[in-house]
């Protein structure tokens, strides 16, 4: 009985709290539906049922963005050109170049032997090693152990094969597939731009280092240092990108140059194949430089190769440049360069060659 008394009780409070504008209601569905009464179209009343009013809606939050987070609701451009749809970027200004070379081949561990022109490229250094049973080979910056499995195949059982490189991953892959083979390899995490803390067990005739001479800073000091691991005769092969070649990279360090912006490779010390002669005469081997083939050719629009430029800049080696002025300037000289090179034509050459050095230590 309670129960049915205390709506009633209860109904002419709501109306004394909330007056209706005229006193000319016929009946409570008029006043229940007047715009003064909260919630007024949330409520329906008829003489067989009341319906109460659905809960309100909550409001929609958007959840903070957080620093580093990949956005994938814009697009690469000028004024924000780190909001790249298929990078998950980070501030990686801070860390060392070693850790950011590091990082950057981690990440491409799982699929750096899918490149055709890598293993091209092992071939290669396998015939200008000219390697023999018994010798001892050191492959700086090994990888995934492309040329390491190789060499070792070439010197025997009784000749030793070192790989050293920054990333774990890479080494990892690379001991796997020695390991399937059953091959007696040694694969030592560490910079390679300064083993004076590494204590090999021999002289090595030759030492390789292939598709990672552009990251020295100075040369001429990396290959004096690297020589002293070397056996009297022995030598040292590396390459780096010829100047017409991989334009897109070459760009985008000249405009980190002309703004003073580090970045983790160097190759503006390259622009003839002299230029490996000068460093490694400077580092006191016997020198000999020469083209490799062309590993990859291609013709590009201009659009294409802004597209290219655009990955370079948002891509993995730049991460560690976080600035906007980069990406500026080098679509800037990008153009500029594009024009010189076309002259009319409309489209441009786009290869993948390189200069290599073979330095052999004096007797």
């Amino acid at each position: 009985m309670q129960i049915l008394i205390l709506p009633l009780l209860v109904l002419p409070l709501i109306l004394q709290r909330f007056p209706p504008a005229s006193a000319q209601f016929n009946d409570l569905n008029h006043a229940l539906r007047h715009p003064q009464f909260p919630g007024w179209q949330q409520y329906e009343f008829n003489s067989n049922r009341l319906r109460l009013p659905r809960l309100p809606r909550l409001p929609r939050f958007r959840i903070p963005s957080i620093p580093g987070r990949r956005r994938t609701n814009t697009r690469p451009n000028a004024e924000n050109p780190r909001n790249h749809p298929e990078m998950d970027y980070h501030d990686e200004s801070c860390l060392s170049k070693a850790t950011a070379i590091q990082r950057i081949y981690d990440d491409r561990a799982p699929s750096y032997d899918t490149s055709p022109w890598h293993k091209i490229q092992a071939l290669d250094y396998l015939r200008w090693a000219t390697l023999v049973p018994r010798m001892n080979v050191l492959d700086l910056a090994c990888g995934t152990g492309l040329f390491t499995i190789l060499a070792k195949q070439a010197v025997g059982c009784c000749g030793t094969v070192i790989g050293v490189d920054f990333s774990a991953a890479m080494l990892q892959v690379a001991r796997n597939k020695a390991s399937l083979q059953m091959l007696d390899i040694e694969f030592i995490e560490h910079d390679i731009l300064d083993m004076s803390d590494l204590n090999f067990p021999v002289k090595f005739d030759v030492i390789t280092c292939a598709s990672a001479f552009s990251f020295v800073d100075d040369p001429a000091a990396t290959l004096r240092h690297w020589a002293t691991f070397l056996k009297p005769g022995g030598k040292i092969i590396f390459d780096v990108p010829t100047e017409e070649s991989q334009l897109a990279g070459r760009v985008a360090a000249q405009a980190a140059k002309n703004l003073e912006i580090p970045i983790i490779w160097n190759n503006l010390w390259v622009d003839r194949q002299d230029s490996l002669v000068w460093v490694m005469q400077r580092a006191g081997l016997e020198p000999w430089a020469f083209r490799s083939q062309v590993y990859q050719s291609s013709r590009i629009t201009f659009d294409k190769g802004v597209e290219i430029m655009s990955n370079t800049l948002l891509g993995p080696f730049l991460r560690c440049a976080n600035d906007r002025r980069l990406y500026q300037e080098a679509m800037k000289l990008y153009e500029q360069e594009f024009a010189r090179r076309t002259g009319k034509r409309s489209t441009l050459k786009d290869d993948v060659q390189f200069y290599v050095g073979i330095g052999t230590k004096p007797l």
